[in-house]
């Protein structure tokens, strides 16, 4: 079973404060990555990405991200925790067809090359070529496809098939790992945000203070708070 990486433990919910550093969801992404210690988070392969962004949700927000899928056919609302048990297996970083070259799996760096072309409203296949033409490396004996580059590339967004656990029947949700990640993140930062109003009110402490204290420490006495004690 692949790994989902494992966080600096030094790494705080001080993290979260970089959600604004960038209006789009990749942008977002490569933020808190950076925020949390990953230099140059554009160099790394989607697939390691996405792996390194669950484990920094489940560090900060003690959870991992999960998705829900009503059924059609009973209405039964199916649910799927998108941690360690549900990772695919990492598969190689690249395949080879021979000594003029290959084919690599995709960075951040690629998506970001390819946000002007889906913002220009290019249709699916013209992006699927041009990130097909960044990830050939050399010039290989036969040219790459995309199924070639779908074997190699280990991203956790996508399609995912589960069996509805009401009625058996097959249902396929497509997974957008970086959208369930960052509302994952967002949650935290929203919870943060109470922690520091809760004692702000009851203390009257500045906010500077509050914003000081260790992150668990905060959220004790924010829950002291809250019970009334």
């Amino acid at each position: 079973m692949a790994h989902a990486g494992v966080v600096p433990s030094q790494i705080g919910d001080d993290v979260l404060g970089h959600l604004g550093d960038a209006s789009s969801e990749l942008g977002q992404v490569l933020a808190v990555l950076a925020a949390a210690g990953w230099e140059h988070p554009e160099a790394m392969r989607v697939g390691e990405g996405d792996r390194r962004l669950l484990a920094l949700v489940h560090h900060l927000a003690g959870r991992y991200p999960e998705l829900t899928v009503a059924c059609p056919d009973c209405g039964e609302v199916n649910s799927v925790v998108l941690g360690p048990e549900w990772l695919p297996d990492a598969v190689a970083v690249s395949a080879w067809w021979g000594p003029g070259g290959g084919l690599r799996q995709p960075t951040y760096a690629d998506l970001l090359a390819l946000a002007p072309l889906l913002e220009a409203g290019l249709d699916a296949g013209a992006v699927g070529a041009e990130l097909l033409a960044r990830c050939t490396v050399g010039h290989p004996p036969a040219p790459a496809t995309a199924d070639d580059l779908a074997r190699i590339d280990d991203a956790l967004s996508g399609p995912l098939a589960i069996a509805c656990v009401g009625c058996g029947r097959e249902l396929v949700a497509d997974v957008d790992l970086e959208a369930l990640a960052l509302e994952g993140l967002a949650a935290r930062a929203r919870d943060v945000d109470l922690e520091v109003h809760l004692l702000a009110s009851a203390y009257h402490w500045e906010l500077a203070t509050i914003e000081a204290l260790p992150d668990r420490r905060r959220r004790r006495l924010a829950a002291l708070v809250v019970d009334g004690r």
